[in-house]
């Protein structure tokens, strides 16, 4: 009973209301944009927030994943690539961290043919632990193995949502079909969900070993050594934090600098792979997202001075209403 009351006086409340807005059509048509231009402009924001800042990376535990450098503060040299080599000896040696994978710059291109007129387009090549380092699976087929990152591998890629759509147009028989890649035969060996961007832009990604090989070509990997052009991702182990793993890792820097006497940058740099993917970008788009807010309450306050303008306006009309007992 006590609800049926209160939709009845609802609705009584309601229909003079909206008689009164459509008589005033240009109020009406005010405010209505004022507040759509507001809430579609929150929307939009929100919805980018949301993809960037608040939504998870598609990978496993991703507060246990860090990016690796090595800096220099004394040459005023922030954060510097590693080798391959010290890469190695850093994954092997390590205690700091459950595993650590290594991957290129998407700067890094190949040439497709084969599917439409030849294209440029930026991969990663990634050590054979990359993927299970990140805890992340593609959504069709597999990622690497050990395996595909030994000299002579058979080679294969792991290729974006984007590209699977692209060029193969989300057809399910894509595993397994070849790619020319600089004019070099590659076979899919996975797709990864549409979600996953890391590095960020990249086409597909290909081991690194078979990649150096085939481009570098050096007599062996060794030589390699102090040629820094890699970025290091790791998880740390279970009971670690960053600080810890920084003043491991730092150790392990000067250690490789003695061992093979010359001089790395000395100090390592270990920071959440959530910064790192984000970079300057976050505090732009929380200065957005307030910005957004306030823009909504000022809309939602000029609204609410549109309404008192227009009570004020009628206030003889409800007076006389209201001494009439009129709804």
């Amino acid at each position: 009973m006590v609800m049926r009351g209160l939709g009845a006086a609802f609705a009584q409340d309601l229909r003079p209301a909206a008689r009164g807005l459509l008589r005033a059509p240009l109020f009406t048509g005010t405010a209505l944009l004022v507040l759509a231009l507001a809430i579609g402009a929150a929307t939009a924001v929100f919805s980018l927030v949301d993809a960037v800042l608040i939504r998870p990376m598609p990978v496993e535990d991703q507060r246990r994943l860090v990016v690796i450098w090595s800096s220099d503060p004394e040459r005023d040299v922030p954060l510097v690539e590693i080798s391959y080599p010290d890469y190695l000896d850093i994954r092997r040696d390590s205690r700091a961290f459950s595993d650590v994978a290594a991957h290129g710059s998407v700067n890094w291109t190949r040439v497709l043919t084969g599917a439409g007129d030849p294209v440029s387009l930026p991969f990663a090549a990634v050590s054979g632990s990359f993927f299970h380092v990140l805890g992340a699976q593609p959504a069709l087929g597999r990622p690497f193995t050990a395996s595909d990152d030994l000299p002579g591998a058979v080679r294969v890629v792991v290729v974006s949502h984007r590209f699977w759509q692209e060029r193969f147009g989300g057809r399910a028989d894509v595993l397994g079909q070849i790619v020319t890649l600089d004019r070099q035969p590659f076979t899919i060996a996975g797709v990864m969900g549409a979600a996953f961007d890391y590095p960020a832009g990249a086409q597909w990604w290909e081991p690194l070993v078979p990649y150096l090989q085939s481009t570098v070509a050096p007599a062996s990997l060794e030589q390699l050594r102090g040629i820094a052009f890699l970025y290091m991702v790791a998880r740390l182990a279970p009971g670690r934090t960053i600080e810890s793993a920084r003043q491991d890792t730092t150790s392990l820097i000067r250690a490789l600098h003695e061992r093979y006497e010359r001089r790395l940058f000395g100090q390592a740099v270990v920071s959440p792979l959530t910064d790192h993917v984000l970079g300057a970008t976050r505090p732009a788009l929380v200065f957005v997202a307030v910005a957004i807010c306030l823009v909504v309450a000022l809309a939602c306050a000029n609204v609410a001075g549109l309404l008192l303008v227009r009570v004020s306006a009628r206030a003889r009309e409800l007076s006389i209403r209201q001494a009439l007992g009129a709804p």
